[in-house]
């Protein structure tokens, strides 16, 4: 009898801990499926709203509500980001080149759904560093390695121009692009050097020569100068400055003479 009823008493405790987890299961999953129902969508960024993998809805930042387990929100950034691709190219000339550049853009929410629609959340890897790629391939195309470097601001808005219009339709807004570095072959920059070292050269010795030759002018001047200085002493000599600087140079002493008969003899030392 105490056997049956101590049966009893287990099978009660047994069955009530049981209903206790169901209702604790029951608790977590309403827990769980009112808190699945939101969603919060950050400022600047809006949120890909798809039902059983079908693309919905779009859903703007805020709290948003959705369908748990049926329906998964993908949030994309609409704020201005940035993206670097490094490319390479050869220029009109062939000479290989490599480039860094940084994109600035940022995605149109009016037709971001029709963007993850038809290229998904993986948009910069799909679309951006191809276009930017190519972009600048092109651009590079239409330079010679010396030219790019001097037009390297004109180069710039010309691949600008080429990847805002190629990225347009995907409802991708270019902001800006900088081209960040640019390398090129060793052998080009050993050429660039040597061109570099020789100009200079050339400068030194046209310096040198401008100094020689200005100099030899200065030296001409001078005796240009000094043969004026000559003549217009020369042509203003008259008989009387003669005269005058023989007074100058005078004495004061008289000759005194004295004859023989026959001869006229001066006196010296008088």
């Amino acid at each position: 009898m105490l056997g049956k009823y101590i049966s009893k008493e287990c099978g009660i405790k047994l069955g009530m801990a049981y209903l206790i987890e169901g209702i604790v299961g029951l608790v977590l999953v309403a827990f769980i499926a009112i808190f699945g129902c939101f969603r919060i969508i950050g400022a600047g960024e809006i949120g890909i709203v798809t039902r059983l993998g079908e693309v919905n809805r779009v859903a703007e930042s805020g709290l948003m509500v959705k369908i748990p387990l049926i329906e998964q929100v993908t949030k994309m950034d609409t704020r201005i980001q940035k993206r670097e691709t490094k490319a390479g190219a050869a220029t009109s000339d062939l000479q290989d080149v490599e480039g860094t550049i940084a994109l600035n853009y940022s995605i149109n929410k009016e037709v971001a759904l029709k963007l993850y629609k038809e290229v998904g959340v993986n948009f910069e890897q799909n679309i951006i560093g191809p276009v930017v790629s190519e972009s600048f391939k092109a651009g590079t195309a239409k330079y010679t390695a010396e030219g790019l470097i001097v037009n390297r601001a004109e180069a710039k808005e010309s691949i600008l121009n080429v990847i805002k219009e190629r990225l347009a339709p995907y409802g991708i807004t270019v902001v800006d692009l900088n081209i960040v570095n640019l390398e090129f072959s060793k052998a080009f920059n050993d050429a660039i050097e040597a061109q570099a070292v020789a100009q200079k050269e050339v400068e030194k010795a046209k310096q040198e020569l401008e100094k020689t030759k200005i100099e030899a002018e200065k030296k001409i001047k001078e005796a240009e100068a000094e043969a004026e200085a000559q003549r217009l002493q020369q042509s203003t000599l008259t008989d009387l400055m003669v005269k005058k600087m023989l007074i100058e140079k005078w004495s004061g002493q008289v000759p005194q003479y004295v004859s023989d008969g026959n001869w006229l003899f001066q006196v010296v030392g008088q």
